[in-house]
């Protein structure tokens, strides 16, 4: 009995097979995932068959734009989407050139496939701040960052800081002056004057619940009740009822113990919370209480000014460490 045409039919099965895992495989879901941006614009470029786009799609809560050098691969890229369900919130064209169609700080996570080319200083262009360039060039991955601009604060308190003066930081208007609108996008609620931004994370608050948005592009990150009025601190947000939620994830992580209390700050990892008789304070990491100074305060106003916590009292003037 011959048995190399069946031995053929494995081999070939099997060479199919492991073409379509690679095929998948050749974006770097981990490299994504490690990243810590969980939402947002990616960008795929390349000129697979568009499963690659499809996992990336499904790595989190992401918008995903293809680009496809070779028109005659759109086609089969489209369907492939579509076969996965994903058409609308995953879209592919046809592109090619040295300059990206989008604006500077603009994509949250890049992905260029080997044989693509695209100028690094292109690449830095159009990613976000804090955002993620993934590059393939002869099988290994090179990674591209972009931090922050020197000179772009945030806003962080009600009163900008802890400090309670509210003015921003922030220098990079006054080189330049703005000419154009970034995004648009939804609106505040009436009444309300609570917005919160740090690290390209914006905050606002509709109807008791917040909607956090990538400042850069406008897209809406996650959406939930975070526990009331809150202060962003080190990529956590911490609320009135003690609640503390991971900014870029809008995942609960613990609950700080603040009880009744006028107000809150949280300054240099600590979280200060005053209440008719008291100060207190907890670590803002593990929530655990630090100390508490009981006095009859007055001013119900906190502010932090180069590590003390001034609380003027009935008899004497208070500098809390």
């Amino acid at each position: 009995m011959n048995r190399r045409p069946l031995h053929n039919l494995i081999l070939a099965a099997a060479l199919v097979t492991m073409l379509a895992v690679r095929t998948a495989a050749d974006v770097p879901l981990k490299a994504v995932k490690d990243s810590g941006v969980a939402a947002g614009l990616i960008v795929h470029v390349g000129n697979g068959d568009g499963s690659g786009t499809v996992a990336l799609a499904k790595s989190g809560k992401f918008i995903v734009h293809r680009l496809v050098p070779d028109r005659t691969k759109l086609d089969g890229v489209r369907n492939t989407i579509r076969a996965a369900g994903l058409y609308g919130s995953v879209s592919a064209e046809q592109w090619s050139g040295a300059e990206l169609p989008y604006s500077v700080h603009y994509v949250s996570i890049l992905v260029v496939e080997d044989g693509i080319t695209v100028p690094e200083a292109e690449i830095k262009r159009v990613i976000r701040p804090n955002g993620l360039a993934l590059v393939n060039a002869g099988g290994s991955w090179k990674k591209i960052t972009k931090p922050l601009p020197k000179g772009m604060d945030g806003w962080y308190h009600k009163k900008h800081g802890a400090d309670g003066n509210p003015v921003s930081r922030d220098n990079l208007a006054f080189r330049k002056v703005p000419n154009s609108l970034r995004w648009v996008n939804g609106y505040l609620s009436k009444g309300s004057s609570a917005m919160r931004l740090e690290n390209g994370i914006l905050l606002t608050w509709f109807g008791g619940r917040v909607r956090a948005r990538d400042a850069f592009n406008g897209i809406l990150l996650w959406e939930a009740d975070v526990g009331g009025n809150a202060v962003i601190a080190d990529n956590r947000i911490y609320a009135d009822s003690g609640n503390v939620t991971d900014a870029a994830t809008g995942k609960r992580l613990m609950n700080i113990p603040l009880g009744r209390h006028y107000e809150f700050i949280v300054a240099e990892g600590v979280v200060v919370s005053r209440t008719q008789e008291a100060v207190r304070a907890h670590d803002a990491k593990t929530g655990k209480q630090l100390w508490t100074f009981k006095a009859p305060v007055m001013d119900r106003k906190l502010k932090e000014h180069r590590g003390k916590i001034p609380a003027p009292t009935m008899q004497h003037l208070v500098a809390a460490n």
